[in-house]
């Protein structure tokens, strides 16, 4: 496999606790969107 595409998912997990928060103390707002991460053999240190 070259690359693999996947999700920051911590910073996901993160974002939905704060767009919660958010919505829930009446702030009403579209959720942000995560990043995108590339892996390769190149940037994973193997």
């Amino acid at each position: 496999m070259d690359y693999v595409i996947s999700h920051d998912f911590a910073g996901e997990v993160a974002a939905a606790a704060r767009w919660i928060r958010d919505n829930l103390n009446g702030v009403t707002a579209e959720p942000a969107h995560s990043q995108i991460l590339v892996h390769t053999r190149y940037n994973c240190g193997l």
